[in-house]
């Protein structure tokens, strides 16, 4: 079986969302009172964004466990957007809209995850 359309979107918008949130991160970064160490920041940019592009990498690989890594991570970080609102540590009006972006995003690139078509796609990768 080929690759569905909706998983090879739901990718596509996966890392669209990751180089978004390293986007914003940046000017976030700069407007920041009082900065943080440069190089502590690179290391727990580089850890998150790492570990999130594996995660992604490995779904593209039909690992079916990294999916629903995928979805629990999802569901944590959009719920703490709607319980909380936007993070007080985003300085940049930018910073925060790219996470209200990211996290319709993050819902999008879950529910095409979960399509039927998908499922049958990861559920054949163990057959």
């Amino acid at each position: 079986m080929t690759k569905p359309n909706n998983v090879k979107v739901a990718i596509f918008l996966y890392f669209t969302s990751l180089a978004l949130g390293i986007a914003g991160a940046i000017p976030n970064y700069s407007a920041a009172e009082p900065k943080p160490p440069f190089i502590s920041v690179l290391i727990v940019w580089g850890v998150t964004f790492g570990l999130l592009g594996c995660v992604g990498y490995l779904i593209a690989l039909r690992k079916n466990w990294a999916r629903h890594l995928n979805a629990v991570i999802t569901l944590i970080s959009v719920g703490s957007v709607l319980y909380s609102g936007v993070s007080p540590s985003l300085v940049t009006n930018m910073s925060q809209l790219i996470l209200l972006l990211n996290s319709v995003i993050s819902i999008i690139v879950l529910i095409l995850l979960y399509t039927a078509s998908s499922n049958a796609w990861f559920k054949q990768a163990h057959a």
